[in-house]
């Protein structure tokens, strides 16, 4: 369930804006402030997940036109990144069913998942820059080249483990799919990896990274 949605850099959203969703959630403001940029979001957000393009984000689609990147971008900052920001509650039946990762102890609760998408302009094309998650007590930060070359980074209570040797593929997806250099490149989804919670005082183990290593 999606319980909020940000953006920075966004038209006339330069500093970073988060909406909270709520069952009934209204937007009240001036002209001109902002209000039909941010509903047009939802529809960006569902065309750029459904197509396939040679970006993460179709700005002109079948649900809604906002040009290309330049158009999108704000105009009062020297930053020429663009940042959308959401914030998910995911039940545990998903978390433990469907993702890569598990999660120890917290098999009966919600897990909380904030992410970030940063992406930029190059040669007029739109790609990610980064993308962040932020999982109860970890963050793990996917940094890409413009050589498609990955920087994986991930900080729980108070370490830092990073590895590079990492491609992006398939850059036309929302959030590419990262693999391993190698011989045989091995997705690094393949590899499980686990959150121990923090009340346990655990921190993150990394046995996909000394396994991925070998």
């Amino acid at each position: 369930m999606i319980r909020g949605i940000g953006i920075q850099n966004f038209r006339s959203f330069v500093d970073r804006t988060f909406i909270d969703i709520k069952p009934i959630t209204v937007f009240v403001g001036k002209n001109s402030s902002g209000k039909s940029s941010l509903l047009r979001t939802f529809p960006l957000l569902r065309q750029s997940v459904e197509e396939n393009t040679t970006g993460p984000i179709l700005w002109y689609g079948r649900y809604v036109d906002f040009g290309d990147f330049t158009d999108v971008l704000s105009r009062n900052t020297e930053n020429k990144e663009i940042t959308f920001s959401f914030s998910l509650q995911v039940p545990p039946e998903l978390t433990q069913r469907y993702a890569y990762y598990r999660f120890r102890d917290l098999a009966d609760q919600n897990t909380d998942i904030d992410t970030e998408l940063t992406v930029y302009s190059k040669d007029k094309k739109t790609k990610t820059k980064a993308i962040n998650i932020f999982i109860n007590n970890a963050t793990v930060t996917l940094s890409i080249d413009d050589s498609s070359n990955v920087k994986l980074q991930i900080e729980s209570e108070g370490k830092i483990l990073e590895r590079d040797g990492i491609i992006a593929k398939n850059l036309g997806q929302f959030i590419p799919n990262i693999q391993l250099k190698g011989k045989e490149e091995v997705s690094t989804t393949s590899i499980p990896f686990y959150l121990r919670h923090s009340r346990n005082g655990g921190a993150l183990e990394v046995s996909f990274i000394d396994s991925a290593s070998k």
